[in-house]
């Protein structure tokens, strides 16, 4: 997904021009296999379209736990929390950790009083399995004091059946350490 401004002046006193989102998918041989245009400010059409095409293809065999990561953040982008276990396990394992194990929602919630127009974005997919997902996650958004931030972040999901029990936090450096804990989590105990 890119941002496009195209641009003539050709026997033009006035340029025109046009900015729009530009969506490529990729096939298996490295080619253009589908191109997609969105109005510039309709990034959620263009978010829902990336998601349903990874559902369709990569993601196929793990829907179920596709489905409730993209509900997560939807839920999230409408300030509302996603359905979770009553048991939780949320860490933030930053260097600068911005919450105590346990605190998520609170810190979520802060965030949303803090930053009114926050936005949970999945960057990419670096692992899905049917126990959750490890995921680079873009959160945007302009502080009630006109300071406007972008940042990433790793993070780690894991479900039980319709629900997510475990949401770890690591910085966008340590996707080596969320991997591990994932793989960790994955392996089954002796």
């Amino acid at each position: 997904l890119s941002r496009v401004r195209l641009s003539v002046r050709e026997h033009e006193p006035e340029m025109f021009h046009t900015e729009v989102l530009a969506l490529v998918e990729i096939n298996a041989d490295n080619r253009i296999a589908a191109r997609l245009v969105f109005d510039l400010d309709d990034l959620d059409a263009a978010f829902e379209d990336i998601d349903a095409r990874h559902v369709a293809d990569e993601a196929a065999a793990h829907a179920h736990v596709w489905s409730l990561v993209t509900g997560a953040h939807a839920a999230l982008n409408r300030r509302e929390f996603p359905a979770m276990t009553p048991d939780l396990v949320n860490v933030d394992h930053r260097r600068v950790a911005a919450f105590a194990p346990g605190d998520l929602i609170a810190y979520v919630r802060a965030s949303w009083k803090q930053i009114p127009d926050i936005t949970f974005r999945i960057e990419a997919v670096h692992r899905l399995n049917n126990l959750g997902a490890v995921f680079t996650q873009v959160l945007k958004g302009t502080s009630q004091e006109g300071f406007e931030a972008e940042w990433r972040i790793v993070n780690l999901y894991t479900v039980e059946g319709d629900l997510i029990n475990r949401s770890e936090i690591f910085d966008e450096s340590d996707l080596h350490a969320a991997l591990a804990r994932f793989d960790e989590l994955s392996t089954p105990a002796p």
